[in-house]
């Protein structure tokens, strides 16, 4: 026996190394939701989402057309640090939280995806869709990517859409026909948050 514990070592060593990785468990929508917060005004009003992107410096994303207002995340008056309007896309000051991680790669169309949002100003709402159509042009708007099958409103603006609990697309554009909704190019958002990300 004691000659058989010697050798383990040299017996592990031999294993491929995927037989000894940990295998990455996605977080729950749980431990996703608790990066999310509306953004309030003064008043206590919600009318827009944010999700932490960076912990230790306190940093969140939004839409940039969430930023007219003078905004609060849970309390702390939220303060520009990059807006980039043709994007639709703002990385202002928060509290620190977890952050969220931004996706390695695109998503593929057809794939499921979970958004996170305060639509209408209730409390957070956690629904799934799928990806539709990859990086297209939407008049007037840019490129989008679009999504279906997402309970989104007004106040999901800035929320965060996931693919396997990474980020892939931010929030922005939500239409009551046909049930799409648009978001960020995985690309232009990742080229715009990677600087500011954990």
């Amino acid at each position: 026996m004691k000659r058989l514990l010697s050798i383990l070592p040299l017996l592990l060593l031999l294993l491929p190394p995927t037989e000894l990785a940990a295998k990455a468990v996605p977080p729950t929508s749980r431990q996703l939701a608790q990066s999310v917060a509306p953004i309030d005004d003064s008043q206590g009003h919600q009318f827009c989402t944010a999700w932490s992107v960076n912990r230790v410096r306190g940093l969140w994303v939004t839409a940039a057309h969430c930023l007219g207002n003078e905004g609060r995340i849970q309390g702390v008056v939220i303060t520009p640090v990059m807006v980039d309007l043709m994007l639709d896309i703002a990385v202002v000051t928060g509290p620190h939280v977890q952050a969220l991680v931004l996706a390695a790669r695109a998503p593929q169309v057809n794939a499921p995806v979970l958004m996170i949002g305060y639509p209408f100003g209730f409390e957070q709402v956690v629904s799934n869709g799928k990806v539709k159509l990859l990086c297209q042009v939407i008049e007037g708007e840019g490129f989008k990517t679009l999504f279906a099958g997402l309970a989104v409103g007004p106040g999901n603006s800035g929320g965060p859409i996931l693919v396997g609990g990474r980020v892939v697309s931010v929030l922005q554009l939500g239409w009551t026909y046909g049930g799409f909704f648009a978001g960020s190019c995985w690309l232009d958002m990742v080229r715009a948050l990677q600087p500011f990300a954990e």
